[in-house]
């Protein structure tokens, strides 16, 4: 019996085209079939690969979004610019309560979070992680709150929660750190991007009253972040001037924080 290497004697006269099991093909038997059955060997070899390298080409660049610093890796153009869009309406909005994105920032769109979170905002890196809108649909639970929003229109709502954290993470704080105001005024800004009438969807009754500042707490915020929110929006929208007291906050004036010992 002679053994050839398959890739080194592709053409080799007569073999059987029959593989033992250290890959090598068998010439002892002739086998006029051998040279076709080593095209389609190929053949299915260079289909394989390319399934494999074809979607690595065909990831695209970071979109920069036009006349801003944001730039948005979301897998195409095209959704890049949809991101864009939202992006743009978003800062129009937190520009409407004195909250301004001064810093370059990178969105990215991703299949998982960790945390179960839905949005996460890197200060360090200058970064933005957010479901994409297919995978935030599954992500959301049947009971959750959120359940009853359209799924373009929570995914706004998470956007503009995390612009709204890397508008607010410079703010002065005589702490080591004030995330209660800051996650005051991401989930109030966040609850205001949605329509009227699907935000007094998510506000259940038992909290159709007056809110207090003490019932704002890292606890509640920890344990029952939905609770959290429809609190925020609700002390938020009940100030006399709503939007000057996120500016108040922004710049030091009010302090929601207290010193942890």
């Amino acid at each position: 019996m002679t053994r050839t290497n398959a890739s080194a004697n592709p053409a080799a006269p007569n073999p059987s085209g029959q593989l033992d099991a250290w890959g090598w093909i068998d010439y002892s038997v002739p086998s006029p079939f051998s040279r076709w059955r080593w095209h389609i060997f190929v053949n299915r070899f260079l289909i394989c690969l390319l399934a494999i390298v074809a979607p690595l080409g065909a990831q695209s660049e970071p979109y920069a979004c036009p006349d801003t610093a944001v730039t948005v890796d979301a897998g195409s153009p095209e959704a890049g610019q949809e991101v864009c869009d939202l992006v743009a309406r978003a800062s129009t909005q937190l520009a409407s309560c004195s909250l301004e994105i001064t810093r370059p920032l990178t969105i990215t769109l991703a299949d998982s979070l960790s945390d179960d979170c839905y949005g996460q905002f890197f200060c360090e890196d200058d970064l933005i992680k957010v479901l994409s809108p297919q995978a935030l649909a599954a992500a959301v639970s049947d009971d959750s709150i959120y359940q009853a929003l359209p799924d373009d229109t929570f995914f706004q709502g998470i956007l503009v929660h995390e612009l709204a954290h890397a508008a607010t993470d410079d703010m002065p704080c005589p702490f080591e750190s004030c995330l209660l105001g800051q996650e005051y005024i991401s989930y109030a800004m966040m609850m205001q991007s949605f329509p009227d009438d699907q935000r007094t969807m998510l506000i259940e009754d038992r909290f159709q009253r007056q809110i207090y500042r003490d019932e704002l707490s890292l606890m509640i915020l920890a344990m029952a972040p939905e609770v959290f929110a429809q609190k925020a929006w609700l002390h938020f929208s009940q100030r006399p001037d709503p939007c000057g007291f996120i500016g108040q906050i922004a710049d030091g004036t009010v302090l929601l924080d207290t010193e942890h010992f």
